[in-house]
């Protein structure tokens, strides 16, 4: 029976590699294996930003059904943390994670890099987004870029009309044209308490990326690396917002501010929103996120979208997107392939529609899709892509979120309010950012003066503690 057993089992394993030699005589590949790989994204569960990747997932599975992905909400955004998650045992294969924080993963070695992906012809990328995927202390690219958050101008044509401006062309082509529409609107609405220009002051990234807007388009790098910006140390992150530019692009959040309400610097977004949903604000710079919620609620509004004004060059805020693979994963090679799939077109074009339920939260990166037809009869979305052809440059420098929090937005608010004039918003940026870099936990090379006292004073202690123990015990 022994005999009789071990005979049926060869025959058995002699048919599996028989039909597995037929297979790859037939197909040409050899037989695959079923993988399963988890994906996590930064956005929560049942949000359309979410919804929308999963149904992209769900037709990435249906070309690849050996391949079984995961999806997982709430993933991290900041570089330090990302970088934590990548090490964890058990941490998810593929992160979607902003690209402005590229560099602290790709930087200790936590992820693959992604240039073989992008080497095989899935998508003409647009340039900035490529740039947004590499990582600076190399210059590699570390991520597939397949979506982008732009921010442009949103405003009600049923507003500018009465106050007399064509929707369809109105006058808004750079920030002076603004200027005089925020006072004609001012002029027309006074008796029926609608401003011309509306922020959500309680959230930073509003009024920071009015101020950062500004600033690119007057050339200004806000952070620079200087040579001996401190004795004794090598080359450090410098605040550099004090020049003739940085005070001029300043002046101008100065001006805009007299026609923003004083209660908006305390608005949420949800504030903001509602209140343009009243027509109590004719304008706001906003996102394909606020478009969508604006259409969801009041789908009767005279909506209509616009590129950002222009100054001295054109310079919109852009978020890329992008997919990178973890280090560790068993599974690089099915990994790769869901990139792949993600900047490919089919994924793409389920971006740039917003998939089955018809809400664009985002734009694609491929420029390809500048040209796409769809626009003709969606102009609405038309600007938010185009912006992903001059976007401010990324900040990629991990002391930023500290300087915004600390400095920047603080500073805008006061300016915005009429409480501080441009030229000492300049040098106070720089002082309480120059700070906030000095003092930012992690910061290598870039003690501020006052972290230097304290190093010093502790010293000290450390040595008259060790000096008095030691008489002490002398003594006895």
């Amino acid at each position: 029976m022994k005999r009789l057993s071990g005979n049926r089992s060869l025959h058995f394993v002699v048919v599996i590699m028989a039909a597995a030699c037929l297979l790859f005589v037939i197909t040409g590949k050899p037989p695959s294996t079923d993988v399963s790989i988890s994906m996590q994204t930064p956005f929560a569960r049942g949000s359309f930003e979410f919804l929308q990747l999963e149904e992209i997932v769900a037709s990435f599975q249906g070309e690849n059904p050996q391949i079984q992905v995961r999806l997982l909400p709430d993933g991290p955004t900041a570089d330090d943390v990302i970088t934590r998650r990548t090490l964890l045992r058990g941490a998810p294969d593929v992160f979607e994670i902003p690209l402005r924080s590229i560099s602290g993963p790709a930087g200790r070695g936590t992820i693959l890099s992604a240039i073989d992906v992008l080497a095989e012809g899935v998508g003409d990328v647009f340039p900035w987004a490529l740039r947004a995927a590499e990582a600076e202390h190399d210059n590699t690219i570390y991520a597939v870029p397949f979506r982008a958050r732009s921010v442009q101008l949103i405003y009600n044509g049923s507003i500018l009309r009465k106050s007399g401006f064509r929707p369809a062309n109105p006058l808004l082509i750079n920030w002076t044209e603004l200027l005089e529409t925020c006072r004609a609107i001012s002029e027309f609405n006074k008796e029926n308490g609608c401003s011309a220009l509306g922020v959500s002051g309680r959230d930073p990234e509003s009024i920071s990326q009015l101020g950062l807007m500004l600033a690119g388009q007057m050339n200004v790098e806000l952070m620079q690396i200087k040579e001996g910006a401190i004795e004794g140390l090598g080359p450090v992150w410098r605040v550099t917002i004090n020049s003739d530019d940085g005070v001029r692009a300043l002046r101008m959040v100065r001006q805009l501010g007299e026609y923003i309400p004083p209660e908006a610097l305390e608005w949420s977004r949800d504030d903001l929103l509602r209140e343009f949903i009243a027509q109590r604000v004719a304008m706001f710079f906003g996102c394909l996120r606020d478009v969508e919620r604006i259409r969801a609620e009041a789908p009767d509004l005279d909506l209509w979208t616009a590129e950002a004004p222009v100054e001295k060059s054109d310079a919109s805020c852009v978020d890329f997107y992008g997919a990178v693979v973890r280090a560790t994963t068993a599974h690089p090679d099915a990994c790769k392939k869901l990139l792949a799939y993600l900047c490919g077109p089919d994924a793409q074009e389920m971006i740039m529609k917003g998939g089955q339920a018809g809400l664009p939260m985002f734009s694609p990166v491929r420029s390809e899709f500048l040209d796409h037809e769809w626009y003709d009869d969606n102009a609405i979305y038309e600007p938010f892509l185009k912006a992903l052809t001059y976007p401010c440059t990324c900040r990629r420098v991990s002391a930023w979120a500290e300087v915004r929090k600390q400095a920047f937005v603080p500073v805008l608010k006061k300016l915005i309010a009429g409480e501080t004039e441009a030229t000492d918003a300049a040098e106070r940026i720089e002082e309480l950012g120059n700070l906030a870099i000095g003092t930012h936990y992690g910061y290598i090379g870039s003690p501020s003066l006052t972290s230097q006292l304290g190093m010093g004073l502790s010293a000290a202690g450390v040595f008259l503690l060790i000096f008095f123990t030691v008489g002490h015990r002398a003594k006895h």
